[in-house]
C-alpha cells in the first residue's frame, strides 16, 4: 500500500513539475535574440513535417506543413508562410531563409499546397491557419510555446503573397504583421486602386528583375509583372509600411541555391552575374529586422538595418512609418 501511494505521489510531483515548467515558460515573455538580424542565429532549429491529411476539410489542396522551430524552451513569435508559383515550389526550397529566421527566435510554419491551386485556395488556407493555431503545440519541441495570441505574422512569396493578403482582407483575426516577398496579384486581382481594408505593419521585399521576361524570344511572361508586383501592393497599403526593391535580383532568387538555379529558366534571375547567396542573406536578415523590431523587446532600432544592411546589395527604398516609427503588433479591419 505504501509503495502504491508513493508511486502515485511521485507521478503527481512529476506532473506538477512539468506544469510548473510550462507555466514558467509562458510567463517568461517573447524570446529576444541577443544577435543582430543579419548575424547567424544563436538558436538550434528543428525541422518537422506534418502531413496535410491531418487537417480536416481542406481536401487534397494542402500537401504538408514544414515547421522550423527553436529547440530551446521558451515563448516564440510564430510566422505562417505560404510558398510561390501556385504550389509548384515546395517549402523545403526555402530552407536557408526559413531556418535562419527561426534561429533568431521565431517558429516558422511553411504551408506547401498541391500545385495549381492559386485562385481558389484562400478558404483552405484560413482553415489551415486555424488548425495550426489550435494544434501546433503537439508538434513542437518540449517547452517550446508559440504565442499566437499576441505575435502571429503571415508571410507569403509570389502568389502566396496574394493569398495571405486576402486572408487579412477577410479578417485580421490574430494576425499582427504581414511580410510579402515579391508578391504577385492577378486572376482575379484582389488589390484595386482603392486602399485595402486593413491597417497593420507591412514589409514588402521586391525584386528589380521580377518584371523582366527570362526568355523574351520565346515570349515568356515576366514572373512578377509591374502592374501586379510589390509596387501595386505597396500603393494600397497603409502606414506603417516599408517596401524594398533589390534591383539586381529576380523573383525566385531567394530560394536555396539548387532550386534558384533550376527555376531560373522560368523567371529572370541575377545569376550568374550576381551572387544569390547575398540575396538570400538579405532576405532572411531584412525579415528578421522587421519581425524583431515589432515583437522582440528593445529591438525597435534594428528596423534601420532593412534600409542600411551589413551586406553588399543595391536597394531602392519606399518607407512610410511616420505614423508609428516603432510599429506595434496590431491589425484592424475597417
Amino acid at each position: 500500500y505504501q509503495r502504491r501511494v508513493r508511486g502515485r505521489m511521485t507521478q503527481a510531483v512529476c506532473l506538477t513539475l512539468v506544469l510548473f515548467s510550462l507555466l514558467c515558460v509562458v510567463r517568461a515573455g517573447i524570446y529576444t535574440s541577443p544577435n543582430g538580424p543579419f548575424d547567424f542565429g544563436e538558436l538550434e532549429v528543428s525541422n518537422t513535417t506534418i502531413n496535410g491529411s491531418v487537417i480536416p476539410t481542406v481536401g487534397d489542396k494542402i500537401s504538408w506543413l514544414e515547421v522550423f522551430s527553436p529547440t530551446q524552451p521558451g515563448v516564440y513569435a510564430p510566422v505562417i508562410f505560404l510558398t510561390a508559383f501556385d504550389g509548384d515550389i515546395f517549402t523545403y526550397g526555402y530552407t536557408e531563409v526559413l531556418s535562419n529566421i527561426s534561429s533568431h527566435g521565431f517558429i516558422v510554419v511553411g504551408i506547401t499546397t498541391f500545385p495549381l491551386y492559386p485562385q481558389d485556395i484562400t478558404d483552405e488556407i484560413i482553415v489551415t491557419i486555424d488548425w495550426i493555431i489550435e494544434n501546433l503545440s503537439d508538434y513542437l519541441p518540449w517547452s517550446v510555446v508559440a504565442d499566437f495570441e499576441n505575435s502571429l505574422s503571415l508571410m507569403g512569396h509570389s502568389a502566396g503573397g496574394k493569398v495571405v493578403t486576402e486572408v487579412v482582407m477577410r479578417s485580421c483575426g490574430q494576425i499582427k504583421s504581414l511580410v510579402l516577398i515579391d508578391p504577385v496579384d492577378g486572376n482575379p486581382m484582389i488589390i484595386s486602386n482603392q486602399p485595402v481594408n486593413f491597417t497593420l505593419p507591412v514589409f514588402l521585399l521586391g525584386t528589380g528583375l521580377g518584371s523582366i521576361s527570362s526568355n523574351p524570344d520565346q515570349h515568356f511572361p515576366p514572373c512578377a509583372p509591374r502592374a501586379a508586383d510589390f509596387h501595386h501592393f505597396y500603393k494600397s497599403m497603409a502606414c506603417p509600411r516599408v517596401a524594398v526593391n533589390a534591383t539586381n535580383y529576380g523573383h525566385l532568387d531567394m530560394l536555396d541555391e539548387k532550386q534558384a538555379e533550376e527555376w531560373g529558366y522560368f523567371c529572370a534571375s541575377g545569376y550568374p552575374g550576381s551572387d544569390l547567396s547575398i540575396f538570400r542573406h538579405y532576405t532572411w536578415g531584412s525579415v528578421n529586422a522587421f519581425l524583431m523590431s515589432i515583437f522582440q523587446a528593445d529591438k525597435c532600432s534594428v528596423m534601420d538595418q532593412i534600409v542600411d544592411p551589413p551586406v553588399p546589395i543595391s536597394l531602392v527604398i519606399d518607407a512610410d512609418i511616420d505614423c508609428d516609427p516603432c510599429p506595434q503588433p496590431s491589425c484592424v479591419n475597417y
